[in-house]
């Protein structure tokens, strides 16, 4: 088991304010800042935000403390996913939220070119695999072997260009399950497909959206968060904002990552209160 996070024995809470338009538009009643019991976010992470405890009013201590003890949470996250979890690794000393390296100690597991339809296969040394330690290894045996309690699944962008949505939620269900099977005890979170500069490729943004809407269901009937931090990345359209995009067209840049980060700080929040 990961390290659970501490006790908020002050009553003190956090104070969160959005600092993006796109979130201003998203959590409009959040446009305040906010007092929240530490606690209600380890509420929220284990899918049980119904029963968060109320916001605190009581003032909040300093801003870098807060957001120092907002990363204890974000030290028991597993991301799992392709290159777009990929770049938290390597952004993770950039990507700063109020000051805080928010992703500086959270665990990556992540490939390249990785897909779902890969992450419920067998290991082949034709195919993209992950490793652990040097070795190919299948995510749920990876997933097990780490101490994070909580495991953010971001997989679709190599599989949505060819493969029937109905296929791709079954094998959501397959990696859940396998992931349930090996490590009962993690909560498993769904992120939302990030989306892509329109005109970049066969896969579009309607196909996306479409795949984030069945996504979006399929964790509400099976128990599972779901949380649309691509919101943070698109534009007016649904498109991924160009000037976001590294290559033109899906990959980010460090400033996406910025945006993801705080997107995720900000729902973590808001809605871990009651």
């Amino acid at each position: 088991m990961g390290k659970k996070p501490k006790k908020n024995k002050s009553g003190d809470g956090i104070k969160i304010a959005a600092g993006m338009l796109g979130l201003f538009m998203l959590f409009a009643a959040a446009s305040a800042a906010f007092y929240v019991n530490r606690d209600a976010i380890y509420v929220f992470l284990r899918g049980g935000a119904e029963e968060a405890a109320p916001p605190r009013q009581s003032p909040p201590p300093d801003s870098a403390s807060n957001f120092s003890e907002v990363s204890e949470y974000f030290e028991n996250i597993i991301f799992l996913g392709d290159s777009i979890i990929s770049g938290i690794e390597i952004c993770k000393d950039s990507t700063q939220v109020n000051g805080e390296k928010i992703f500086k100690d959270t665990t990556v597991v992540a490939a390249v070119s990785y897909s779902l339809k890969n992450a419920v296969s067998e290991i082949s040394e034709n195919a993209v695999n992950l490793t652990y330690e040097g070795k190919p290894m299948r995510p749920e045996d990876i997933v097990s072997r780490l101490d994070g309690e909580f495991v953010f699944i971001c997989l679709g962008l190599n599989d949505l260009a060819w493969t029937p949505l109905d296929e791709y939620i079954e094998n959501y269900g397959r990696l859940v399950g396998n992931i349930h099977a090996k490590s009962p005890e993690k909560t498993i979170t769904i992120l939302s497909v990030t989306p892509v500069v329109t005109g970049g490729s066969t896969l579009t943004n309607s196909i996306i959206a479409e795949a984030n809407g069945r996504l979006k269901d399929f964790a509400a009937g099976n128990g599972l968060r779901f949380i649309d931090w691509a919101a943070a990345l698109r534009d007016e359209n649904g498109s991924l904002y160009e000037r976001l995009s590294s290559d033109g067209y899906c990959h980010l840049k460090a400033e996406a990552y910025g945006r993801l980060a705080e997107y995720l700080v900000n729902v973590m929040i808001i809605q871990g209160r009651a």
